[in-house]
């Protein structure tokens, strides 16, 4: 276990950007045609043959006394430790963050852990999604819930409190892209694909306090190989438009390439995807008094499109995610309220903001 521990030290001091620099290369890059069709449900299970992996679930709940929350949830897995050290007696490494952000109470709890494959307190399963991560700091759980819809379970513990919830939806989802696979900078492609209206219901646990919750979460799930040597960061949102419309916009920075997309999916099943949109941050930031890193508080959003043209404020400044182990593998992880117009009438949404690789480039570098 002593071999194992050095493992993870050693790779919770890489960059955000960079978690998995020792991912297996790819030499020649197998083309998007040659991906496989995404498929739910069976395609919500890990997938052993991706050496990067990732479930993650944000979500925004209210109680029956008002109060509103933002959690995030997420587990990774990455395969391909030995690269890193020959000696490690496994191949994969688990990884999971969790985060609640009381706005009510403009408070924030975070906590990520790393762990190594062990019998009782990690858990993957290849058949269907059953995640189940157990650690010092804290636990997150994963599984497939019974009924007609898409459904599932999901768990989370850390010292500020814990979420307990279940999420399902009847809508398709949505395949980032148009396809379900997406290029990941120059250095390959990847499986990408959000549930994006899951209704949710459960209970919360915030600084002592139990309350019944509802509210929508948003899921995305992405796995593939490709080369994290060519990846700067991004800026990713997930909007939840009060119409019933999703929308998810990103700005991505490779090592040589910058993209901008958007990609919505309506209340009748049908979706869309564009280049033109752009999601840019306002003047004014946050310095986080723990890394230093300063990250944008406030962005423009226009998809043309759908007609959307919209400002977007986060509910609470400070919702970075640090790694006690390290202040390298750090990122801005928020959640927001939409306000402005789609195709020239009021609107308003749910947003939740990812800013990735602040440290090392600003946002003037998308």
């Amino acid at each position: 276990m002593r071999t194992v521990r050095m493992t993870l030290a050693r790779l919770a001091i890489l960059p955000a950007v960079c978690l998995l620099q020792l991912a297996p290369q790819a030499g020649a890059l197998a083309k998007p045609a040659s991906y496989s069709k995404v498929t739910l449900p069976q395609d919500a299970r890990m997938h052993p043959d991706a050496a990067t992996e990732w479930w993650y679930y944000t979500g925004h709940l209210q109680d029956k006394m008002g109060g509103t929350y933002g959690f995030e949830l997420v587990a990774f897995k990455f395969q391909g430790i030995k690269k890193l050290d020959p000696m490690s007696p496994s191949n994969t490494a688990y990884r999971t963050d969790f985060a609640i952000t009381d706005e009510s109470r403009g408070k924030f709890y975070s906590a990520v852990s790393y762990l190594a494959p062990s019998p009782g307190k990690t858990l993957m399963s290849t058949d269907s999604l059953s995640i189940r991560m157990v650690s010092a700091t804290g636990s997150v759980s994963m599984q497939t819930a019974p009924g007609p819809d898409l459904a599932y379970r999901i768990h989370g513990a850390l010292s500020g409190g814990s979420i307990d919830v279940t999420v399902h939806t009847a809508r398709r989802p949505l395949l980032e892209g148009g396809t379900g696979v997406v290029p990941m900078g120059t250095g390959g492609y990847s499986y990408y694909y959000s549930l994006t209206n899951m209704l949710t219901s459960g209970t919360l646990n915030v600084a002592g306090r139990t309350v019944a919750v509802t509210g929508t979460t948003w899921m995305d799930h992405q796995w593939g190989n490709w080369k994290w040597s060519n990846i700067r960061g991004w800026d990713w949102m997930a909007v939840q438009l009060s119409n019933g419309t999703s929308v998810v916009l990103s700005n991505f920075a490779g090592s040589r390439i910058t993209s901008k997309s958007a990609a919505a999916s309506f209340p009748n099943g049908t979706q869309l995807t564009t280049r033109d949109s752009s999601m840019v941050p306002a003047h004014f930031s946050w310095t986080s008094p723990v890394t230093k890193v300063k990250y944008p508080q406030g962005w423009h959003v226009k998809v043309p499109a759908i007609g959307l043209d919209a400002e977007v404020l986060p509910t609470v400044p400070n919702q970075e995610v640090v790694d006690p182990l390290s202040l390298g593998p750090t990122y801005w992880e928020g959640s927001g309220r939409l306000t402005g117009t789609l195709h020239g009438k009021p609107i308003t949404g749910l947003t939740y903001t990812e800013l990735v690789g602040y440290g090392k480039r600003s946002a003037l570098e998308m």
